[in-house]
């Protein structure tokens, strides 16, 4: 596996995402996470749109079995915000966190 290296502004960028993600599942983040607030964070200046890459990755949720609803909540989510295409079909999705190989990709907008 290719090891991938993160600018500081990368990182801040998915720290805050990992952050909203929580939020939305309802999932507390320890008090050693600190994050800077939108006034502390310095100018970024708009990053250049790189091609699309496509991944075969899944992630195995842990609570699969007892809270499925999450899955749910974070698509439903993610839709509003128009953070994935709305043809992205919930079953799509939730094959993303079954952890098993799937042919499914989801388009990340």
């Amino acid at each position: 596996m290719k090891e991938t290296t993160l600018t500081s502004a990368q990182l801040a960028e998915l720290q805050h995402c990992f952050q909203r993600i929580n939020d939305i599942l309802g999932l507390s983040i320890s008090p050693t996470d600190t994050h800077q607030s939108d006034a502390q964070r310095p100018f970024a200046r708009p990053r250049k749109r790189t091609a699309h890459r496509v991944t075969t990755a899944t992630f195995t949720y842990r609570w699969l079995a007892s809270a499925p609803q999450r899955i749910t909540l974070l698509y439903q989510h993610l839709l509003r915000a128009q953070w994935i295409a709305s043809d992205t079909t919930p079953d799509d999705f939730f094959s993303l966190f079954a952890g098993k190989d799937t042919p499914v990709h989801i388009k990340w907008t």
